[in-house]
């Protein structure tokens, strides 16, 4: 039984060995970039990386005679929550960072108290240095026309959006006859500037994708390098090899094993274990039970070739004279004296 156990023990631990290393190796690396370090910094757990170009509010980091404003980073409390802000010159508003892809040089950013952030986004005092719609060749855009019409009451049949009454900027008068009637309704607003080339798609959207241009760290990011400024340069950046050794945040063997897929294969992996031992320990069970099935019917066989003799209690009382000579007392009863036959005592 103990061989058997040790058999059990052994290939269960075998199983999740080989397992985990299966595991490590169909695991990917999800996304470019660096990992987390001592220059990489996070709001919450869950949260975008925080790192070159940004960034964060409040660390140790030489930004001193940084040239791209914008990029700042802070840590915010919302609804219970701890989710990173990016402060952006000449707007008021809170946006907050969803998301942030370094490779492609893309930020997602929502706000909370205003649910249509286009509205802050297309103001003509809201400058945003370095940071652009993004742009698919792919899809369709639009720029608008921002008109003051607030000494006319505006038909509701003119494009709405959040607010704020948007006329096509390439629209001219008897280009379309169905265009007609519409335009003619903004001949006494005043025309307060043209936005630019809005996606169409954005509307769907309680977010907005926007990109950055410099500094340009596309080219480290695709060769999994660290990015920075060039000590004798003003904004001109370089890549760098990443140490191997982390100062700060979690390896990549916590990730993995942090990881849904890791949890998901591991819980797999324990309920097979579970089933291995167990179809091993019934078959010890059944084995020893057989074993001893095994030794009861050699014993009935043996005992049956002996011919053993078969005698009544008359028979004991004759032999044994009547009981007459005791020779002692035992745990199956008391031993008496007596005589098979002429030979046999």
């Amino acid at each position: 039984i103990q061989s058997t156990n040790f058999v059990v023990m052994v290939t269960v631990s075998s199983l999740f060995v080989f397992s985990m290393f299966i595991l490590l190796l169909v695991v990917p690396d999800r996304g470019l970039g660096i990992p987390d370090d001592e220059d990489v910094w996070r709001c919450s757990e869950d949260g975008p990386p925080i790192r070159f170009p940004f960034r964060f509010n409040g660390s140790q980091l030489d930004y001193k005679r940084y040239p791209y404003p914008g990029f700042i980073i802070s840590c915010s409390e919302y609804n219970y929550q701890t989710v990173p802000e990016v402060k952006l010159p000449n707007l008021k508003a809170e946006l907050y960072v969803q998301d942030i892809d370094y490779a492609s040089q893309e930020i997602h950013v929502y706000n909370y108290a205003n649910a249509c952030l286009m509205e802050l986004l297309l103001s003509e005092n809201s400058s945003r240095p370095n940071f652009e719609f993004r742009y698919d060749r792919l899809k369709k855009y639009t720029s608008y026309t921002m008109l003051n019409c607030s000494s006319r009451r505006i038909d509701k049949s003119s494009e709405q959006f959040c607010g704020l009454e948007l006329v096509p900027s390439n629209l001219e008068i008897g280009q379309y006859t169905h265009y007609y009637w519409e335009f003619s309704q903004y001949v006494e607003c005043t025309k307060m500037y043209d936005t630019e080339s809005i996606p169409d798609n954005i509307y769907e959207r309680d977010y907005v994708t926007l990109t950055w241009s410099k500094p340009d760290c596309r080219s480290c990011e695709a060769n999994r390098k660290g990015c920075r400024f060039k000590k004798d340069g003003h904004d001109e950046v370089e890549c760098f090899d990443l140490p191997t050794v982390r100062k700060r945040g979690k390896s990549k063997a916590w990730q993995v094993i942090n990881s849904t897929i890791f949890r998901a294969v591991l819980s797999s992996l324990v309920s097979c274990s579970i089933a291995v031992a167990a179809t091993f320990y019934l078959y010890t069970l059944y084995k020893d039970d057989r074993e001893q099935r095994l030794r009861i019917e050699k014993a009935l066989e043996d005992y049956i070739a002996l011919k053993p003799s078969r005698y009544t209690y008359a028979d004991i009382k004759r032999i044994t004279n009547q009981f007459k000579h005791k020779l002692g007392q035992g745990a199956y009863g008391t031993v008496f004296k007596g005589k098979l036959s002429n030979n046999i005592f």
